[in-house]
């Protein structure tokens, strides 16, 4: 049952982004969203928010960005 909790989760995060971007799920997941970030969303090893705030470097950019920024 975990297991279908984060399918919904990567579900709802591709309808979310998709409807952003005026897509469909497929296309949003196949040409917008990279693997390696649907794979950190899938093993819950994004950035805590609680220290995103905190978090503001010189660089400009929130904890949850320089996550993401490694594995572009």
């Amino acid at each position: 049952m975990v297991k279908l909790k984060k399918v919904n989760l990567v579900i709802a995060l591709i309808r979310i982004a998709a409807d952003e971007l005026g897509n469909t799920p497929t296309v949003c997941r196949s040409y917008y969203v990279h693997p390696a970030i649907m794979g950190i969303i899938e093993s819950k090893s994004l950035p805590n928010k609680m220290y995103e705030d905190a978090g503001m470097m010189q660089s400009g950019l929130t904890a949850s960005e320089k996550e993401a920024m490694k594995h572009i």
